[in-house]
Protein backbone atom coordinates (compact mmCIF):
# COMPACT_ATOMS: atom_id res chain seq x y z
CA UNK A 1 0.00 0.00 0.00
CA UNK A 2 1.32 3.31 -0.26
CA UNK A 3 1.15 5.96 2.51
CA UNK A 4 0.76 9.38 1.51
CA UNK A 5 1.73 12.23 3.88
CA UNK A 6 0.41 15.60 2.18
CA UNK A 7 -0.24 18.77 3.96
CA UNK A 8 -0.43 22.43 2.42
CA UNK A 9 1.68 23.30 -0.60
CA UNK A 10 4.36 25.01 1.53
CA UNK A 11 5.36 21.59 3.63
CA UNK A 12 7.66 19.20 1.97
CA UNK A 13 6.98 16.24 -0.71
CA UNK A 14 4.62 13.50 0.44
CA UNK A 15 6.95 10.27 1.62
CA UNK A 16 5.20 6.89 0.56
CA UNK A 17 5.31 2.90 1.22
CA UNK A 18 4.68 0.75 -1.77
CA UNK A 19 3.34 -2.41 -1.64
CA UNK A 20 3.06 -4.79 -4.79
CA UNK A 21 -0.26 -6.39 -3.64
CA UNK A 22 -2.00 -3.14 -4.01
CA UNK A 23 -2.47 -0.92 -7.29
CA UNK A 24 -0.66 2.76 -7.22
CA UNK A 25 -2.14 5.85 -7.12
CA UNK A 26 0.00 8.66 -7.97
CA UNK A 27 -0.87 12.07 -5.91
CA UNK A 28 -0.54 15.17 -7.85
CA UNK A 29 0.18 18.27 -6.44
CA UNK A 30 -1.30 20.71 -8.60
CA UNK A 31 -2.43 24.45 -8.58
CA UNK A 32 -5.66 26.09 -7.40
CA UNK A 33 -6.01 27.23 -10.77
CA UNK A 34 -7.11 23.43 -11.61
CA UNK A 35 -9.18 22.30 -8.31
CA UNK A 36 -12.47 20.85 -8.30
CA UNK A 37 -14.50 21.05 -5.84
CA UNK A 38 -19.14 21.45 -6.06
CA UNK A 39 -20.24 21.49 -9.83
CA UNK A 40 -17.71 23.02 -11.86
CA UNK A 41 -14.39 23.72 -12.81
CA UNK A 42 -12.61 26.99 -13.08
CA UNK A 43 -9.64 27.11 -15.09
CA UNK A 44 -7.72 30.08 -15.79
CA UNK A 45 -4.18 31.51 -17.21
CA UNK A 46 -0.97 31.41 -15.20
CA UNK A 47 -0.30 35.02 -15.80
CA UNK A 48 -1.07 38.27 -13.92
CA UNK A 49 -4.27 39.47 -14.85
CA UNK A 50 -5.80 43.34 -14.20
CA UNK A 51 -9.43 43.77 -13.59
CA UNK A 52 -11.61 46.60 -15.25
CA UNK A 53 -10.41 48.81 -12.60
CA UNK A 54 -6.97 48.42 -13.36
CA UNK A 55 -5.53 46.87 -10.26
CA UNK A 56 -3.03 43.92 -10.42
CA UNK A 57 -3.38 40.93 -8.71
CA UNK A 58 -1.29 37.52 -8.37
CA UNK A 59 -1.33 35.24 -10.90
CA UNK A 60 -3.44 32.47 -10.95
CA UNK A 61 -0.52 29.66 -9.48
CA UNK A 62 -0.24 31.57 -6.80
CA UNK A 63 -3.26 31.71 -5.35
CA UNK A 64 -5.41 29.12 -3.57
CA UNK A 65 -9.24 28.24 -3.54
CA UNK A 66 -10.83 27.30 -0.75
CA UNK A 67 -14.49 27.53 0.34
CA UNK A 68 -16.50 29.94 2.43
CA UNK A 69 -16.69 29.35 5.89
CA UNK A 70 -20.39 30.43 6.66
CA UNK A 71 -20.32 28.06 10.01
CA UNK A 72 -20.28 31.44 11.94
CA UNK A 73 -23.51 33.18 11.42
CA UNK A 74 -23.35 36.40 13.98
CA UNK A 75 -26.50 38.22 12.78
CA UNK A 76 -29.33 36.92 11.37
CA UNK A 77 -32.26 39.56 10.63
CA UNK A 78 -32.47 39.49 6.70
CA UNK A 79 -35.64 41.82 5.92
CA UNK A 80 -36.77 41.76 9.17
CA UNK A 81 -37.64 38.33 8.83
CA UNK A 82 -35.66 37.27 11.82
CA UNK A 83 -34.73 35.67 14.00
CA UNK A 84 -32.72 38.36 15.63
CA UNK A 85 -33.86 41.78 16.16
CA UNK A 86 -32.10 45.21 14.73
CA UNK A 87 -30.26 45.74 11.39
CA UNK A 88 -31.78 43.99 8.11
CA UNK A 89 -29.15 42.42 7.31
CA UNK A 90 -27.44 38.96 7.72
CA UNK A 91 -23.71 38.46 8.60
CA UNK A 92 -21.42 35.33 8.29
CA UNK A 93 -18.10 35.80 10.24
CA UNK A 94 -14.63 35.40 9.18
CA UNK A 95 -15.60 33.51 6.03
CA UNK A 96 -12.10 34.22 4.41
CA UNK A 97 -9.18 35.87 5.06
CA UNK A 98 -7.31 38.49 2.42
CA UNK A 99 -3.38 39.76 3.51
CA UNK A 100 -3.99 38.21 7.09
CA UNK A 101 -7.58 40.19 7.69
CA UNK A 102 -10.54 38.53 8.25
CA UNK A 103 -13.68 39.05 6.13
CA UNK A 104 -17.42 38.86 6.82
CA UNK A 105 -19.74 38.32 4.24
CA UNK A 106 -23.04 40.82 5.05
CA UNK A 107 -26.32 39.86 2.93
CA UNK A 108 -28.86 42.60 2.37
CA UNK A 109 -32.27 42.96 1.01
CA UNK A 110 -33.17 45.59 -1.82
CA UNK A 111 -36.58 46.91 -2.49
CA UNK A 112 -39.35 44.24 -2.12
CA UNK A 113 -38.87 41.20 -0.21
CA UNK A 114 -41.17 39.03 1.54
CA UNK A 115 -39.86 35.55 3.48
CA UNK A 116 -41.35 33.70 5.94
CA UNK A 117 -40.53 34.26 9.76
CA UNK A 118 -37.30 33.13 11.25
CA UNK A 119 -36.44 30.93 7.67
CA UNK A 120 -33.40 32.94 6.43
CA UNK A 121 -29.80 31.73 7.58
CA UNK A 122 -27.53 28.64 7.73
CA UNK A 123 -28.42 25.47 6.96
CA UNK A 124 -25.29 22.39 6.77
CA UNK A 125 -22.34 24.37 5.11
CA UNK A 126 -24.74 26.26 3.04
CA UNK A 127 -26.33 29.93 3.50
CA UNK A 128 -30.24 29.71 2.85
CA UNK A 129 -32.47 32.65 1.70
CA UNK A 130 -36.30 32.60 1.73
CA UNK A 131 -38.96 34.27 -0.03
CA UNK A 132 -42.06 34.41 -1.24
CA UNK A 133 -43.04 33.81 -4.91
CA UNK A 134 -41.75 36.87 -7.18
CA UNK A 135 -38.72 38.76 -7.48
CA UNK A 136 -36.61 39.86 -4.81
CA UNK A 137 -32.73 41.24 -5.25
CA UNK A 138 -29.96 41.01 -2.75
CA UNK A 139 -26.45 42.59 -2.20
CA UNK A 140 -23.96 39.87 -0.92
CA UNK A 141 -21.12 42.30 0.53
CA UNK A 142 -17.59 41.65 1.36
CA UNK A 143 -16.52 43.75 4.57
CA UNK A 144 -13.79 44.17 6.88
CA UNK A 145 -14.30 41.74 9.86
CA UNK A 146 -16.94 43.52 12.29
CA UNK A 147 -17.44 46.44 10.30
CA UNK A 148 -19.40 47.97 7.44
CA UNK A 149 -15.99 48.69 5.90
CA UNK A 150 -15.95 47.15 2.12
CA UNK A 151 -13.41 44.59 0.92
CA UNK A 152 -12.55 43.78 -2.81
CA UNK A 153 -10.82 40.07 -2.73
CA UNK A 154 -8.85 39.28 -5.59
CA UNK A 155 -11.00 36.22 -6.93
CA UNK A 156 -14.34 34.45 -5.53
CA UNK A 157 -16.85 32.39 -6.56
CA UNK A 158 -20.57 32.18 -5.80
CA UNK A 159 -22.24 29.07 -5.98
CA UNK A 160 -26.01 28.46 -6.08
CA UNK A 161 -27.64 25.01 -5.12
CA UNK A 162 -30.68 23.12 -5.50
CA UNK A 163 -32.13 25.35 -8.53
CA UNK A 164 -35.56 23.26 -9.13
CA UNK A 165 -39.06 24.59 -9.57
CA UNK A 166 -38.94 27.94 -11.37
CA UNK A 167 -36.13 28.96 -9.40
CA UNK A 168 -34.14 31.83 -11.42
CA UNK A 169 -30.94 33.40 -10.46
CA UNK A 170 -29.00 36.50 -11.96
CA UNK A 171 -25.82 38.45 -11.09
CA UNK A 172 -24.28 40.74 -13.23
CA UNK A 173 -20.46 41.70 -13.33
CA UNK A 174 -19.31 37.88 -13.00
CA UNK A 175 -16.15 37.04 -15.01
CA UNK A 176 -17.52 33.61 -16.18
CA UNK A 177 -20.86 31.46 -15.33
CA UNK A 178 -20.53 27.72 -15.33
CA UNK A 179 -23.20 25.27 -15.26
CA UNK A 180 -23.45 21.64 -16.14
CA UNK A 181 -23.59 20.58 -20.01
CA UNK A 182 -25.55 18.04 -19.23
CA UNK A 183 -27.50 19.18 -15.94
CA UNK A 184 -30.54 20.65 -14.90
CA UNK A 185 -29.58 24.62 -14.98
CA UNK A 186 -30.17 26.52 -17.94
CA UNK A 187 -27.81 30.06 -18.61
CA UNK A 188 -28.59 33.08 -20.51
CA UNK A 189 -26.76 36.62 -21.02
CA UNK A 190 -29.53 39.45 -20.68
CA UNK A 191 -29.65 42.82 -22.66
CA UNK A 192 -28.20 44.19 -19.29
CA UNK A 193 -25.06 42.01 -19.82
CA UNK A 194 -26.51 40.38 -16.54
CA UNK A 195 -26.55 36.25 -16.48
CA UNK A 196 -29.47 34.16 -15.56
CA UNK A 197 -29.31 30.55 -14.51
CA UNK A 198 -32.97 28.76 -14.33
CA UNK A 199 -34.19 25.60 -14.23
CA UNK A 200 -34.61 23.64 -16.91
CA UNK A 201 -38.61 22.91 -17.17
CA UNK A 202 -39.84 20.17 -14.93
CA UNK A 203 -37.08 20.02 -13.04
CA UNK A 204 -38.25 19.16 -9.16
CA UNK A 205 -37.40 17.39 -6.29
CA UNK A 206 -33.61 17.47 -6.14
CA UNK A 207 -32.65 16.68 -2.64
CA UNK A 208 -31.58 19.63 -0.45
CA UNK A 209 -27.24 19.82 -0.11
CA UNK A 210 -26.33 19.77 2.88
CA UNK A 211 -22.37 19.21 2.76
CA UNK A 212 -20.64 21.61 0.22
CA UNK A 213 -17.84 17.89 -0.04
CA UNK A 214 -20.88 15.58 -0.59
CA UNK A 215 -23.12 16.93 -3.57
CA UNK A 216 -25.00 13.96 -5.09
CA UNK A 217 -24.44 14.31 -9.15
CA UNK A 218 -28.00 15.61 -9.23
CA UNK A 219 -26.95 18.09 -6.77
CA UNK A 220 -24.60 19.17 -8.77
CA UNK A 221 -26.55 19.24 -12.03
CA UNK A 222 -28.94 21.58 -10.07
CA UNK A 223 -26.11 24.65 -9.72
CA UNK A 224 -24.65 27.05 -10.93
CA UNK A 225 -21.48 29.16 -10.37
CA UNK A 226 -20.79 32.75 -10.77
CA UNK A 227 -16.92 33.80 -10.93
CA UNK A 228 -15.85 37.36 -9.96
CA UNK A 229 -12.48 39.12 -9.62
CA UNK A 230 -11.81 42.48 -7.74
CA UNK A 231 -15.36 43.62 -6.07
CA UNK A 232 -16.77 43.99 -2.82
CA UNK A 233 -20.02 43.68 -3.33
CA UNK A 234 -22.29 41.67 -6.16
CA UNK A 235 -26.13 41.85 -6.64
CA UNK A 236 -28.55 39.10 -7.17
CA UNK A 237 -31.41 38.44 -7.83
CA UNK A 238 -33.83 35.73 -6.97
CA UNK A 239 -37.30 34.28 -8.49
CA UNK A 240 -39.52 32.06 -8.99
CA UNK A 241 -43.42 31.63 -9.09
CA UNK A 242 -44.02 28.91 -6.16
CA UNK A 243 -45.53 29.95 -2.81
CA UNK A 244 -41.99 30.11 -0.42
CA UNK A 245 -38.98 28.78 -1.80
CA UNK A 246 -35.42 28.80 0.05
CA UNK A 247 -32.29 29.56 -2.24
CA UNK A 248 -29.48 27.43 -1.28
CA UNK A 249 -25.47 29.07 -1.66
CA UNK A 250 -21.56 28.56 -0.61
CA UNK A 251 -18.67 29.80 -1.84
CA UNK A 252 -15.09 30.19 -2.64
CA UNK A 253 -12.11 32.22 -2.45
CA UNK A 254 -9.26 32.27 -4.25
CA UNK A 255 -6.22 33.59 -1.64
CA UNK A 256 -2.52 34.39 -1.87
CA UNK A 257 -1.72 31.91 1.61
CA UNK A 258 -3.02 28.50 2.75
CA UNK A 259 -6.34 28.71 4.64
CA UNK A 260 -7.07 25.95 7.11
CA UNK A 261 -9.12 23.76 5.77
CA UNK A 262 -9.07 20.51 3.17
CA UNK A 263 -8.10 21.39 0.06
CA UNK A 264 -10.02 19.86 -3.34
CA UNK A 265 -9.37 16.20 -4.21
CA UNK A 266 -8.38 15.66 -7.54
CA UNK A 267 -8.91 11.92 -7.60
CA UNK A 268 -12.24 10.60 -9.60
CA UNK A 269 -13.50 9.60 -5.74
CA UNK A 270 -17.11 9.45 -5.13
CA UNK A 271 -18.31 11.49 -2.20
CA UNK A 272 -20.81 9.97 0.90
CA UNK A 273 -23.64 11.96 2.24
CA UNK A 274 -23.57 10.27 5.49
CA UNK A 275 -26.41 12.17 6.66
CA UNK A 276 -29.80 10.38 7.70
CA UNK A 277 -29.65 7.23 9.98
CA UNK A 278 -32.48 4.72 9.66
CA UNK A 279 -31.50 2.17 11.88
CA UNK A 280 -28.93 2.66 15.12
CA UNK A 281 -28.38 -0.85 16.62
CA UNK A 282 -25.07 -1.52 16.37
CA UNK A 283 -23.79 -5.00 17.47
CA UNK A 284 -26.96 -4.88 19.67
CA UNK A 285 -26.31 -2.06 21.61
CA UNK A 286 -29.45 0.68 20.75
CA UNK A 287 -30.84 2.76 21.05
CA UNK A 288 -32.90 1.00 18.52
CA UNK A 289 -33.87 -2.64 18.27
CA UNK A 290 -33.65 -5.22 15.86
CA UNK A 291 -31.43 -5.73 13.37
CA UNK A 292 -27.91 -5.21 14.45
CA UNK A 293 -26.48 -2.21 12.37
CA UNK A 294 -26.16 0.97 12.12
CA UNK A 295 -27.33 1.87 8.41
CA UNK A 296 -26.87 5.09 6.55
CA UNK A 297 -29.67 5.57 3.77
CA UNK A 298 -28.63 7.19 0.40
CA UNK A 299 -25.03 8.20 0.89
CA UNK A 300 -24.95 8.37 -2.84
CA UNK A 301 -26.47 7.17 -6.02
CA UNK A 302 -24.66 4.64 -8.27
CA UNK A 303 -26.38 3.95 -11.77
CA UNK A 304 -29.88 5.92 -10.54
CA UNK A 305 -29.57 3.69 -7.53
CA UNK A 306 -30.26 4.68 -4.07
CA UNK A 307 -27.25 3.16 -1.72
CA UNK A 308 -26.85 2.81 1.64
CA UNK A 309 -24.09 2.51 4.10
CA UNK A 310 -24.43 -0.74 6.69
CA UNK A 311 -21.97 -0.95 9.59
CA UNK A 312 -21.90 -4.65 11.24
CA UNK A 313 -19.85 -6.02 13.64
CA UNK A 314 -17.04 -8.66 12.17
CA UNK A 315 -17.65 -12.47 12.68
CA UNK A 316 -17.35 -13.15 16.39
CA UNK A 317 -16.35 -9.54 17.33
CA UNK A 318 -17.03 -7.41 19.76
CA UNK A 319 -18.85 -3.84 20.51
CA UNK A 320 -18.81 -2.33 23.48
CA UNK A 321 -20.47 0.57 24.07
CA UNK A 322 -22.11 2.31 27.49
CA UNK A 323 -23.47 5.22 25.36
CA UNK A 324 -24.90 4.01 21.88
CA UNK A 325 -27.18 6.81 21.43
CA UNK A 326 -23.91 8.87 20.37
CA UNK A 327 -23.77 6.56 17.19
CA UNK A 328 -25.08 8.01 14.10
CA UNK A 329 -25.20 11.69 12.75
CA UNK A 330 -23.42 14.58 15.26
CA UNK A 331 -23.33 17.21 13.73
CA UNK A 332 -21.96 17.43 10.17
CA UNK A 333 -20.27 14.01 10.82
CA UNK A 334 -20.93 10.15 11.13
CA UNK A 335 -19.92 9.02 14.60
CA UNK A 336 -19.48 5.59 16.42
CA UNK A 337 -19.06 5.81 20.26
CA UNK A 338 -16.86 2.70 21.92
CA UNK A 339 -15.77 2.21 26.10
CA UNK A 340 -12.16 2.67 26.31
CA UNK A 341 -9.62 0.04 26.62
CA UNK A 342 -12.08 -1.83 23.74
CA UNK A 343 -11.70 -2.66 20.31
CA UNK A 344 -14.25 -3.23 17.71
CA UNK A 345 -14.12 -4.93 14.23
CA UNK A 346 -16.43 -3.32 11.56
CA UNK A 347 -17.46 -3.83 8.33
CA UNK A 348 -18.53 -1.07 6.11
CA UNK A 349 -20.92 -2.40 3.26
CA UNK A 350 -22.56 -0.43 0.29
CA UNK A 351 -26.51 -1.82 -0.37
CA UNK A 352 -29.28 -1.06 -2.29
CA UNK A 353 -31.47 1.15 -0.60
CA UNK A 354 -33.46 -0.67 2.17
CA UNK A 355 -31.71 -4.20 1.00
CA UNK A 356 -28.87 -6.38 1.75
CA UNK A 357 -27.96 -6.18 -1.89
CA UNK A 358 -24.57 -5.40 -2.37
CA UNK A 359 -23.54 -2.45 -4.45
CA UNK A 360 -20.22 -1.62 -6.07
CA UNK A 361 -19.13 2.01 -5.81
CA UNK A 362 -16.68 3.25 -8.28
CA UNK A 363 -14.04 5.37 -6.00
CA UNK A 364 -15.00 6.75 -2.30
CA UNK A 365 -13.16 8.78 -0.04
CA UNK A 366 -13.10 7.99 3.92
CA UNK A 367 -11.70 10.12 6.47
CA UNK A 368 -11.37 10.18 10.33
CA UNK A 369 -11.36 12.91 12.43
CA UNK A 370 -10.56 14.17 15.86
CA UNK A 371 -7.33 11.29 16.57
CA UNK A 372 -6.31 12.31 19.72
CA UNK A 373 -6.01 11.50 23.82
CA UNK A 374 -2.91 9.72 24.92
CA UNK A 375 -0.43 8.51 22.44
CA UNK A 376 -1.75 5.48 20.76
CA UNK A 377 -4.81 6.26 21.98
CA UNK A 378 -7.33 6.43 19.33
CA UNK A 379 -6.29 4.13 15.93
CA UNK A 380 -8.02 3.15 13.04
CA UNK A 381 -7.25 -0.25 11.46
CA UNK A 382 -8.62 0.36 7.43
CA UNK A 383 -8.27 -2.70 5.02
CA UNK A 384 -8.95 -2.81 1.99
CA UNK A 385 -8.26 0.99 1.02
CA UNK A 386 -5.86 1.77 -1.99
CA UNK A 387 -4.37 4.88 -0.56
CA UNK A 388 -4.17 6.31 3.05
CA UNK A 389 -3.03 10.03 3.67
CA UNK A 390 -2.08 11.66 6.79
CA UNK A 391 -0.87 15.25 7.39
CA UNK A 392 3.37 15.56 6.73
CA UNK A 393 3.68 17.29 10.65
CA UNK A 394 3.42 13.98 12.38
CA UNK A 395 0.26 13.87 14.76
CA UNK A 396 -0.81 10.84 13.27
CA UNK A 397 1.12 8.25 12.12
CA UNK A 398 0.21 5.82 9.38
CA UNK A 399 2.06 2.24 9.07
CA UNK A 400 1.09 -0.54 6.49
CA UNK A 401 1.11 -4.53 6.38
CA UNK A 402 -0.42 -6.02 3.75
CA UNK A 403 -3.75 -4.27 2.14
CA UNK A 404 -4.47 -3.07 5.81
CA UNK A 405 -3.25 0.09 7.20
CA UNK A 406 -3.42 1.67 10.68
CA UNK A 407 -3.56 5.50 11.39
CA UNK A 408 -3.47 6.45 15.15
CA UNK A 409 -2.02 9.40 17.31
CA UNK A 410 1.45 9.76 17.85
CA UNK A 411 1.27 12.94 19.55
CA UNK A 412 -0.48 13.10 23.32
CA UNK A 413 -3.20 15.75 24.21
CA UNK A 414 -6.47 16.92 22.39
CA UNK A 415 -7.60 19.40 19.91
CA UNK A 416 -11.04 21.00 20.06
CA UNK A 417 -13.64 18.93 18.04
CA UNK A 418 -14.59 19.77 14.44
CA UNK A 419 -17.81 21.12 13.70
CA UNK A 420 -17.67 20.89 9.68
CA UNK A 421 -15.07 19.44 7.37
CA UNK A 422 -15.02 22.45 5.33
CA UNK A 423 -13.64 24.53 7.69
CA UNK A 424 -11.25 22.56 9.97
CA UNK A 425 -8.73 24.27 11.66
CA UNK A 426 -5.02 23.77 11.25
CA UNK A 427 -4.80 21.60 14.35
CA UNK A 428 -7.44 19.69 13.42
CA UNK A 429 -6.16 18.86 10.07
CA UNK A 430 -3.02 17.43 11.55
CA UNK A 431 -5.11 15.14 13.56
CA UNK A 432 -7.21 13.76 10.70
CA UNK A 433 -6.87 10.80 8.33
CA UNK A 434 -7.97 10.11 4.47
CA UNK A 435 -8.60 6.57 3.21
CA UNK A 436 -8.55 6.69 -0.73
CA UNK A 437 -10.57 3.20 -2.16
CA UNK A 438 -11.11 1.74 -5.53
CA UNK A 439 -14.09 0.11 -6.91
CA UNK A 440 -15.65 -1.93 -4.25
CA UNK A 441 -18.58 -2.61 -1.83
CA UNK A 442 -17.44 -3.39 1.37
CA UNK A 443 -14.11 -2.80 3.36
CA UNK A 444 -13.01 -3.22 7.29
CA UNK A 445 -11.89 -1.14 9.98
CA UNK A 446 -11.05 -1.97 13.57
CA UNK A 447 -11.57 1.15 15.56
CA UNK A 448 -9.65 0.81 19.22
CA UNK A 449 -9.23 3.36 21.92
CA UNK A 450 -7.02 3.13 25.03
CA UNK A 451 -7.42 4.43 28.60
CA UNK A 452 -9.12 4.08 31.70
CA UNK A 453 -12.14 4.29 33.64
CA UNK A 454 -16.06 4.09 32.92
CA UNK A 455 -15.40 6.89 29.32
CA UNK A 456 -16.52 6.16 26.16
CA UNK A 457 -14.77 8.19 23.21
CA UNK A 458 -16.46 9.55 20.12
CA UNK A 459 -14.65 8.84 17.07
CA UNK A 460 -16.04 11.00 14.28
CA UNK A 461 -15.93 10.59 10.37
CA UNK A 462 -17.02 11.42 7.27
CA UNK A 463 -17.55 10.18 3.24
CA UNK A 464 -14.99 13.02 2.00
CA UNK A 465 -11.22 13.62 1.36
CA UNK A 466 -9.44 16.08 4.68
CA UNK A 467 -6.22 16.03 2.67
CA UNK A 468 -5.26 16.37 -1.23
CA UNK A 469 -6.07 12.93 -2.89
Amino acid sequence: MMVDHQGSASSSQPETVDSPSLKKITAAWVTASAMCFAAVVVCSSNIPVANERGNTFLSEEKLERFPFNLQNLVHNNLGGFGPDSGDKHIVFQGITEVDGEKIDLLVESVGKYKARKNKNGLEGDFGRINMKKGKATFLFKFVKTGTTIPVALPKYELSFYDIDQTEKITACGAETVSVELDGKVTSKKLKSGCTQVSSKKGVRGVPNPSHVLALTSDQKKASATYTFRGASEVEVSFAHSGDFRNFWFCGFAYVKSAVPGPKPCQSEVTSLNLKEVVQNNLGGKGPDTGKEELRFTNVVKVNHVNVDLVVEVMGTGTYSSSDPEQNGVKGEFANLNLNLQTNAPLAFTFVKEGTRKKVSLPGFAFSFYDIDGPVGGESMEVCGAEKAMVDPRGEVAATSKGDCTTVSNSVGGSVENPSSAVTLSDDQIKRSATFIFGKTSTFQVTLAVKGSGDWTRNLLFSGVPVLDC
